[in-house]
């Protein structure tokens, strides 16, 4: 595996992937090679965990020919059947450094536009890095079908190159809360019983992630329903844009933006229903973990949203505009008894559809398929 292993997501999912692999008896040893250095953290996750060998390959520059001589080195000790570049940039690396029959296997994980609603896509420069990149690699993988969709079309990658697999989703959950516990945490936060609290946990960062339009959508509620609080989870770099809107509509305490958050999921065990009102998405795990924990959710139907919500059979798909955020609230504040009972009922099941014990064995069945291709020895 070759990534980052550092700061967002796309790279905690490179490192719950490590570890869920290095669990299956298949896997012999697992090399993660990293282009920064890493956390004592990380460091101190990794070396208790058999099979697994971390080596840290910094990048100084863009193109850094040291970093390719010695992760050709590091490769070549290692002797890989298969391997699997977490990031675009890195599938140029890997493609030159790799073994002649080892598989090469890369990874997409958004849709490939940045408005999906407006049919936005990226700068032009972004598809011919994507698309030129991805020639090298024996398999793509994609966790949306969204994803395949706009890539093939827009980056000109065969379709046939692609697979499609969700993302792992793995967290620990706090405990329930009973109600008398519940009434109580939401009241140190100024919440009162009668009032319905909505909770979105995203980085702030427009247009992609969305929060003016939940903000829109909620002061288009606010005669209608004023028993609904918005809590925003987050911070980013649109964080100055999003409080200006906020001053501008007036919102007042109908949203609170708490900026970071630390363990978002104590919020959800407090929130009547979990929002996700982005323009444009892959796999957002946040929404899985809403309803893992039993949270009603309104989501855009975006990215792999629809998948997930099995088309609105386990939430409410809103349009990604605010108009259609603002009548898919409407809806669930309508029905929100209806909701949780559904929310309730489906949390095991989400749960165990994007667990490890679910999406590991496929991914190494696709790593099998790489190497296949290659030429390489069977795994």
């Amino acid at each position: 595996m070759i990534t980052k292993l550092f700061g967002g997501g796309t790279e905690r999912r490179a490192l719950r992937t490590a570890l869920g692999l290095s669990g299956l008896g298949e896997i012999e040893e697992l090399l993660i090679a990293c282009r920064q250095p890493q956390t004592e953290e990380i460091r101190a996750r990794l070396a208790g965990v058999k099979k697994v060998r971390l080596e840290e390959i910094p990048r100084r520059r863009r193109w850094d020919l040291g970093h390719l001589r010695e992760l050709g080195r590091v490769l070549r000790e290692f002797s890989p059947q298969v391997v699997h570049a977490w990031q675009v940039q890195d599938l140029y690396w890997a493609a030159a450094a790799r073994p002649r029959r080892a598989g090469l296997v890369g990874s997409l994980f958004n849709s490939g536009l940045m408005d999906e609603a407006g049919r936005l896509p990226y700068p032009r420069s972004i598809y011919l890095n994507v698309g030129t990149a991805a020639r090298f690699a024996h398999l793509m993988l994609a966790n949306c079908q969204a994803g395949i969709d706009n890539w093939s079309r827009l980056a000109r990658i065969p379709r046939g190159k692609f697979r499609l697999l969700p993302n792992l989703v793995v967290f620990d959950p706090p405990p329930p809360l009973d109600d008398e516990e519940r009434r109580q945490r939401r009241e140190e936060l100024g919440l009162s019983p009668d009032q319905v609290v909505a909770l979105s946990v995203a980085r702030l960062h427009l247009p992609m992630k969305g929060q003016d339009m939940a903000l829109r959508a909620v002061a288009e509620l606010a005669p209608r329903h004023p028993e609904l609080v918005l809590l925003l989870a987050g911070d980013g770099p649109s964080r100055e844009e999003v409080e200006e809107l906020h001053r501008r509509l007036g919102l007042g305490e109908r949203v609170r933006l708490l900026g970071w958050v630390e363990r978002p999921h104590e919020l959800l065990s407090l929130a009547d229903l979990f929002l996700l009102a982005s323009r444009t998405e892959g796999f957002p795990n946040a929404l899985v973990e809403a309803m893992v924990m039993g949270v009603p959710v309104v989501a855009s139907a975006v990215g792999a949203v629809p998948e997930i919500l099995r088309q609105g059979e386990r939430g409410i798909l809103a349009e990604p505009t605010p108009e259609g955020i603002a009548r898919a609230l409407e809806g669930m504040l309508g029905e929100l008894s209806r909701w949780r009972e559904v929310a309730r009922r489906q949390a095991e099941e989400v749960g165990r559809e994007y667990s490890s014990e679910s999406i590991i064995p496929r991914l190494l069945e696709l790593y099998r398929e790489a190497a296949k291709i290659a030429g390489a020895s069977p795994l």
